[in-house]
């Protein structure tokens, strides 16, 4: 299938891109501050969303039946959530800010309750859930915040919502009925990764009402792995969808073109270094195919590059993309 080109020269530096849950729509943040939503059918714009002050440095769709939800984070703060309320009709349904810039932002499963984290780059490194409630007149969104990383967070993550129970077989069965006992068929994970050289893994209730955190995976302590050498300050985490994996798999890219992935059989047991890969140049952004068969490493401003997973455990790579 051919690839589609859309037309974003004249809106300034391309900040974020983001394909909704059902493949109809893209939407992109550019420097100017105006969200765009385009058609995958035509490449066509369809629909401009203006309300912020600042450049729009990313943005997260809901899925399920909210899948015509999208947010968007500036760099003065400001999160806004908009929705298409009538085809072709966005509008926004809430908006708030944050302290210091709105660095990343990710909706969480649907159900029970919608989840919005956003992550902060100021000094506290402040991440804050926004939760959706239904009222009579129609929905509020509870606010609530902790510190998690100082000097800002750079990234955050939620993990797969499927159950360790649901998808294990063979030996993996007594792994993911202990997880169960632990609690792991009620709760919600998130992993971030900061200013501050860590990546925290938090869990929560399944609506999203306390949160607190579980481990820091790379303290050589509670996370059970050592240290990373060197002094990159990492950029992104992604969780690895687990469609058909008992286990959780962590990724995380670091500005020195360090990339981890960090692997726990069970929740509750500590993290294990899985595999170190180095791309040439800053891994800005890592992004998951939506099996996990293959992860994506950007790289720099114009390298991408793509890794897979040989039937012997080893990460190689078997593509590269420039711009």
């Amino acid at each position: 299938m051919a690839g589609r080109c859309y037309n974003l020269e004249s809106h300034g530096a391309l900040h974020d891109a983001q394909f909704d849950s059902t493949g109809r729509w893209l939407a992109t943040a550019s420097s100017d501050g105006v969200i765009r939503i385009w058609s995958t059918a035509t490449s066509q714009l369809v629909a401009e969303l203006k309300g912020h002050r600042a450049q729009v440095l990313c943005l997260a769709w809901a899925d399920g039946r909210f899948s015509s939800t999208l947010a968007s984070g500036s760099s003065d703060g400001q999160v806004t959530i908009w929705r298409e309320l009538q085809p072709g009709c966005w509008n926004s349904v809430h908006q708030m800010n944050v302290p210091g810039a709105a660095n990343s932002i990710a909706f969480s499963s649907p159900d029970p309750a919608l989840v919005l984290a956003v992550g902060s780059g100021d000094e506290l490194g402040i991440l804050t859930m926004l939760v959706r409630k239904e009222t009579a007149s129609g929905e509020q969104w509870q606010v609530k915040s902790i510190t998690a990383h100082d000097g800002g967070v750079a990234s955050l993550t939620w993990a797969p919502t499927c159950s360790p129970a649901v998808l294990a077989s063979g030996p993996a069965i007594a792994r993911a009925a202990n997880a169960l006992k632990m609690g792991a068929g009620h709760v919600r994970r998130l992993a971030t990764c900061g200013a501050d050289g860590c990546v925290h893994v938090w869990r929560s209730d399944i609506r999203g009402e306390h949160f607190t955190r579980e481990s820091t995976i790379d303290d050589g302590v509670g996370g059970g792995c050592a240290p990373l050498v060197g002094s990159g300050m990492f950029r992104c985490v992604a969780w690895r969808p687990n469609m058909g994996l008992p286990g959780s798999h962590l990724a995380g890219s670091r500005d020195d073109g360090t990339v981890v992935l960090w692997a726990q059989d069970s929740l509750g047991l500590p993290w294990k270094n899985l595999a170190a890969l180095t791309v040439p140049g800053d891994a800005r952004r890592l992004t998951w195919a939506q099996g996990g068969t293959f992860l994506a490493v950007s790289v720099g401003d114009d390298h991408g590059m793509l890794f897979k997973e040989s039937a012997g455990g080893e990460w190689v790579q078997f593509a590269s993309v420039n711009d």
